[in-house]
């Protein structure tokens, strides 16, 4: 699992998901503190293999989302089209593109496209510190 820190920031700003409006209500900033945390609490102690992207050398789109069902790739696109938010899902199933994928997910821990646990811990700690102090 990869994130952006820009878009963690950006969801304890407003607590919006990409979803439709009418499915869900933005968490509340005492909540966005505590799902952070949580997140935090996961990576500190190795119970989520979670890494955060060097927004320096690789860039992800806060419209698309990637989500490997193992034997197939799924793209979830969601972005505003005349303020209405459109939801849009490529599946990806021949074996040599989802194992292209795999690879390189597989290759991200480690190098210069991801944080380190300790850098992105620490991240993670001023967002926390930011949003508790506002």
């Amino acid at each position: 699992n990869v994130f952006s820190l820009k878009n963690l920031r950006r969801f304890m700003l407003d607590g919006s998901l990409y979803l439709p409006e009418e499915v869900y209500t933005p968490f509340t900033p005492s909540e966005r503190i505590m799902l952070v945390r949580q997140l935090r609490d996961d990576l500190y102690h190795d119970r989520r293999k979670t890494y955060a992207l060097n927004d320096e050398k690789i860039f992800l789109n806060s419209a698309i989302e990637f989500v490997n069902e193992y034997s197939r790739i799924r793209l979830i696109l969601h972005y505003y089209n005349h303020k209405k938010l459109v939801f849009k899902t490529i599946v990806l199933q021949e074996k040599n593109i989802v194992k292209a994928f795999d690879d390189f997910f597989d290759s991200l821990p480690g190098s210069k496209y991801v944080l380190a646990k300790e850098e992105t811990i620490a991240e993670i700690d001023k967002l926390i510190n930011e949003f508790e102090n506002k």
